[in-house]
C-alpha cells in the first residue's frame, strides 16, 4: 500500500478568535468533473470561534492578488 500524501512533522498552531464571526477561514476544493450547472468547485467557509461551517459551489474561479 502506498502513501498518497506526505508532510513533514511539525507542531500545530492554535488560531484564536475573541468573538463569533470575527475570523473566518476559506478553502476552495476542485476541480471536479462538471456537474449540473457546470459546477466544478466547492467553497467551504468556517468560523474559527463557533466552528460553524458554510459551503457553496462555483463554476469558475479567478485568482486576484
Amino acid at each position: 500500500m502506498t502513501t498518497l500524501f506526505t508532510t513533514s512533522r511539525r507542531d500545530l498552531n492554535h488560531i484564536f478568535s475573541s468573538w463569533p464571526f470575527s475570523k473566518w477561514g476559506m478553502d476552495i476544493i476542485g476541480t471536479f468533473v462538471p456537474s449540473k450547472g457546470q459546477v466544478k468547485f466547492l467553497l467551504v467557509d468556517i468560523d474559527y470561534f463557533t466552528k460553524w461551517m458554510v459551503h457553496s459551489t462555483a463554476s469558475g474561479a479567478t485568482l486576484v492578488m
